[in-house]
Order: structure tokens, then sequence, then C-alpha cells
């Protein structure tokens, strides 16, 4: 939804999937190893970074880090095709919360344009 240009647009999500950050946490090692080339680096021996670089060019980011210690998840930087990076702090995180089903229902606002049809 683009709020300057009241605009909803509605696009099968797995157009996109591969490139969304979330999916490095809910997809598959599989998926990742068929979307990313991936690198480790050891910090120390709890400590471990994955670097990972999208097998297209096409792809929103250039690169992406994870930080894991003690096989926990503590920080993902994420570089765009720009060259700008986001950095994402995981702070007492919360794995598998119980989220009630309309947690994530988009109500689109009367009098925007609609491109593309619900799926």
């Amino acid at each position: 939804y683009d709020v300057d240009l009241e605009q909803v647009t509605i696009e099968p999500m797995k157009k996109h999937a591969g490139e969304a950050p979330a999916v490095l946490l809910t997809d598959t090692t599989d998926e990742i190893v068929k979307t990313f080339n991936i690198s480790e680096e050891k910090t120390s021996s709890t400590g471990l970074w994955f670097t990972l670089i999208p097998k297209t060019k096409e792809s929103l980011y250039q690169e992406v880090r994870l930080y894991f210690i003690n096989k926990r998840l503590e920080q993902m930087i994420l570089i765009d095709s720009l060259g700008q990076k986001i950095a994402v702090q995981f702070i007492t995180p919360n794995i598998n919360p119980k989220l009630p089903k309309n947690t994530f229902q988009e109500k689109i606002p009367k009098d925007v344009d609609v491109i593309g049809k619900a799926i």
C-alpha cells in the first residue's frame, strides 16, 4: 500500500519471496542454498557469521549477513543493490509465538486504486 499514491498493488508473494529477509528465517536450508551462495566465518567458540550472496543479479540485496551466537540469531545485516546497509539486532526474540489468524489481514482503504487481483 503506497499512501502517497493512494494505491494498493496485489501480486503473488512467490514473485519476491526469495528476496524477503523474513524468508531467511522461515525457509528451509535447501531453498536458501538454491537462492544464495553461502560462506561462514567463525568469530569465537560460540559466534558465527554467515554471508549470503544472491545467485542472481536481479536480487533486492547484494549481500545478507547473519550472526549467530550459540545457534541463536543475534543480528542480520542487509546490503541493498544501492549499497545501503540495514542492520537488525534481535533482542529477546520470541521464537514461534502463537499468533491469532487475523494478525496479518490487510484492510484496503476505500477510494484507493487497486492494481492486481486478490488471491
